[in-house]
């Protein structure tokens, strides 16, 4: 059992009210929740000034918001030093800002090792058709800071024209998507396509059940994270822009609320926690039926996650049970709730071949007697089959395979699945195990990170005074 000893005045309410400051009672829940005891410790005195802080009127205020604590103690001044020798934890947090706030530096540095760690997996394909989840993510990133906000006209705008962004000095195409699959006569049909062949500054995806909406949403969360109301409807309205499911637009949201969650620093967030909050944003959504399919699949994640903490196994389940495919209840799902764990020696994973197949080699550690192959073929049959009727059940089957047939079932999305895994891997976990490769891979892409990351923190403390025009996001 932990004692947890929160600050009324600035921390659990805003300085001199009794008016919750943000993320308050989902504190509380989870201190309830996993067995803990609550403390309150405040400068504030029966004989208070002003009256309306005095004790009697905060246990008032306290007692009407349901709040279960144990002890207020009075009259603390601060700074204040805990000296305990049973294990402490101290967590200082900004003024009214909420209890799992940041400071601007700490914001901006989880945001940059995000991005490093999306850059770093990228490098690792080298494929310019391949950049897509880190051309998108820019995009998104950069529409939201330049636009302060959601803008219909300018994501549109933004996937349809090319890139300012280079890789390895070369321009990529729109979307970084490469309209010829892996350098063959193929040419690419999936939903970026769409809104390519359209001139509706408006466009809106009419179907669309693949992972990409998920992909993108690091931006999204770096821009609303102190918003949960705001994050859930800018994600779902982005993802709409290229894929219409309930499913594909959840699997953004998903994404945006693990990515929230690391930025934020939340010391309290597990698997279960997540999928509280995705079901939350369902109801915010005025989503029931429609979002059920999608529900049972992060359930299923979590549960895997909760129970299993060994990343090597919590990777093999994952991808029989909930998969590793291109469809946005798989790939988005599976990454997402693996970033849960705490390895950061991300190359172990990458040993097998290119875009088929995850190699995890035999360690001391293992329980296995020899290296273990994750393909398209460890996916359950039975959970293919459960896949497949539920894309006829939302009319999107024949679609699917018109632009997915050509690798479903084949290989496995390993380059989408590690982009959103390792790039909230390197925000949780840090870069140090891949640190020697940065100097390299920075420079793959023409795109200053830390500007993005610093505009983003920046803007967080000071959004009267923030300008756009004061950060330059892309090297010549």
């Amino acid at each position: 059992m932990t004692a947890y000893l929160i600050d009324l005045d600035g921390t659990f309410f805003y300085h001199g009210t009794n008016d919750l400051a943000p993320m308050s009672m989902d504190i509380v829940k989870n201190v309830k929740r996993n067995g803990g005891k609550l403390y309150f410790i405040t400068a504030r005195k029966e004989d208070n000034d002003p009256p309306s802080l005095n004790l009697k009127a905060t246990r008032d205020a306290l007692n009407l918001l349901s709040v279960d604590y144990e002890l207020i103690v009075e009259d603390v001044p601060s700074p204040r030093v805990l000296v305990n020798d049973e294990g402490a934890v101290a967590v200082n947090v900004s003024t009214d800002e909420g209890i799992l706030s940041r400071t601007s530096d700490e914001l901006g540095h989880s945001i940059h090792n995000a991005l490093a760690g999306l850059i770093w997996v990228n490098a690792r394909f080298d494929e310019p058709g391949d950049a897509d989840d880190f051309v998108q993510t820019i995009l998104v990133a950069n529409s939201l800071l330049k636009s302060g906000g959601f803008e219909h006209a300018d994501i549109v705008k933004s996937f349809r024209s090319t890139p300012p962004i280079t890789m390895n000095q070369s321009k990529l195409s729109p979307s970084g998507i490469d309209s010829r699959i892996n350098g063959s006569d193929k040419l690419y049909k999936g939903q970026i396509c769409k809104i390519l062949s359209s001139s509706d500054p408006l466009y809106r995806a009419k179907d669309g059940v693949s992972d990409g909406a998920a992909m993108r949403t690091l931006g999204i969360a770096a821009f609303f994270v102190n918003d949960f109301k705001s994050l859930v409807h800018a994600a779902y309205e982005i993802a709409a822009v290229t894929h219409a499911s309930v499913e594909a637009k959840l699997s953004s949201v998903l994404t945006a609320l693990r990515y929230r969650q690391i930025f934020m620093g939340d010391h309290f967030a597990t698997p279960i926690t997540l999928r509280n909050q995705l079901v939350r944003a369902t109801t915010l959504l005025g989503l029931k039926e429609s979002a059920r399919f999608f529900l049972e699949r992060v359930a299923l994640a979590a549960s895997i996650t909760s129970q299993i903490s060994s990343p090597t196994e919590q990777l093999i389940q994952l991808a029989r049970n909930v998969g590793i495919d291109h469809i946005c209840w798989s790939t988005p799902v599976s990454a997402t709730f693996w970033s849960f764990h705490g390895e950061h020696r991300f190359r172990r994973w990458f040993q097998g071949a290119k875009y088929k197949n995850i190699l995890i080699e035999k360690t001391r550690a293992a329980n296995h007697g020899a290296a273990i192959k994750i393909d398209a073929s460890t996916y359950k049959t039975t959970c293919r089959q459960q896949d497949i009727e539920h894309l006829k059940k939302i009319g999107e089957y024949d679609e699917f395979l018109e632009c997915h047939a050509y690798h479903y079932g084949q290989w496995i999305d390993i380059d989408t699945f590690f982009s959103i895994a390792v790039s909230m891997l390197a925000a949780k976990n840090g870069l140090s195990g891949v640190y020697l490769d940065l100097r390299d891979d920075l420079s793959v892409f023409n795109v200053d990170i830390s500007a993005f990351a610093n505009a983003f923190a920046d803007r967080l403390v000071n959004r009267k005074t923030w300008n756009y025009s004061n950060y330059v996001f892309y090297r010549d």
